[in-house]
């Protein structure tokens, strides 16, 4: 920018563009500050003022193309976060989406995803998708990317989810087992400001849990759905009774042995450890048709018949 330069002045992103030219540089100040005059201003308004480079937008010949880019940006203004879609989303995006491909910005409008490569991210979420998302919801196209508002946002996660729900359903499990024994007993913690231990109350674990992970969770519950969340806690629950049951052999086991009952606890601990069903032999294994004389000899004896 040069002194005389005329220039677009907005003090917010939601404000009228308007005319001012530059009047001088303040170097001496820091940050550098700028000296501008308003050419279009009432006689009431102050004309003069020390601004800094931010509010500065580019050049009046240009203003034609950054109102309507303004105007773009102000469309996708349809939705604040709650807390939990923001962490949600933010973590759908960190694990299923490469920052190359697309991400979410937080200025000019918070929450809205800029999509860098278009076609690697048609690979993950589906064409169809994405174009539907687009009909539906605000959107814009520039040289830099396809910008996205807040719902359209939420859409990309939620379809991601639904798309791979696994890690999800996961992360949702382990954290509830946290929240759980962080309500049950409290948790430590080192404070780094003062160097110190320090610790919380499980009834303020407890409430946390309500206001922030658990309305986290049953949002990822939602977007995987029904049938993965229900396939996923049948899963969990057939590998818990599985340990239990173990648990509770091997105690079994342990009483006949201290019952000097060797011989049934080492039936017992045999037919354990043969028969366990794992995710190597439980495939049922289809084999050709024996010729015959491949088929073993079995010899049957059969009592003496008198006639």
């Amino acid at each position: 920018m040069r002194i005389g330069d005329e220039l677009i002045y907005r003090a917010k992103d939601t404000d009228a563009s308007q005319r001012v030219q530059l009047l001088a540089v303040e170097e001496a100040k820091r940050p550098v500050r700028y000296r501008i005059v308003f050419l279009n201003a009432a006689e009431d308004e102050e004309r003069e003022l020390s601004v800094p480079g931010v509010r500065l937008r580019g050049p009046w010949s240009s203003v034609v193309e950054y109102d309507e880019l303004m105007a773009n940006w102000d469309r996708l203004r349809d939705l604040e976060l709650t807390e939990g879609e923001d962490s949600a989303c933010y973590m759908v995006f960190d694990e299923l989406i490469a920052g190359e491909v697309a991400s979410i910005e937080s200025k000019p409008v918070k929450w809205t995803t800029r999509i860098r490569d278009r076609a690697a991210f048609e690979q993950i979420i589906g064409a169809s998708a994405l174009e539907t998302i687009t009909q539906e919801l605000p959107s814009f196209e520039t040289d830099e990317g396809l910008y996205l508002s807040p719902k359209g946002t939420l859409a990309v996660a939620e379809t991601l989810a639904s798309k791979r729900p696994a890690p999800f359903l996961e992360w949702v499990d382990l954290d509830e087992r946290e929240c759980k024994t962080r309500s049950k007993y409290g948790r430590e913690f080192r404070d780094s400001t003062i160097n110190e231990r320090r610790g919380t109350s499980p009834e303020w674990e407890f409430e946390q849990y309500q206001q922030r992970d658990r309305p986290l969770h049953e949002l990822l519950r939602a977007w995987c759905g029904h049938r993965a969340v229900t396939l996923y806690e049948r899963l969990a629950a057939a590998e818990a009774e599985v340990l239990r049951l173990t648990e509770v052999t091997t105690q079994v086991i342990n009483q006949l042995q201290r019952l000097e009952h060797t011989q049934a606890a080492w039936l017992l601990e045999r037919e354990l450890e043969e028969g366990r069903i794992t995710p190597w032999n439980y495939r049922s294994v289809v084999n050709r048709p024996l010729r015959p004389d491949e088929i073993p000899v079995q010899y049957v004896n059969r009592p003496r018949r008198w006639g």
